[in-house]
């Protein structure tokens, strides 16, 4: 987690289904599946240039 956001917030980018007892498993979730979502865009942006 970034130090700088404050203990309370946290991107959804930057919570894994580690952070399960901290955010519940909805959250968790959505942080997976908005991480790879990341991955993939950054793959398929390098793949146009």
């Amino acid at each position: 987690m970034s130090e700088n956001k404050g203990k309370y917030i946290r991107l959804f980018e930057e919570i894994m289904i580690d952070d399960f007892p901290l955010v519940g498993g909805k959250n968790a979730s959505l942080g997976e599946f908005t991480g790879s979502l990341l991955q993939k865009e950054s793959r398929f942006q390098m793949a146009l240039q």
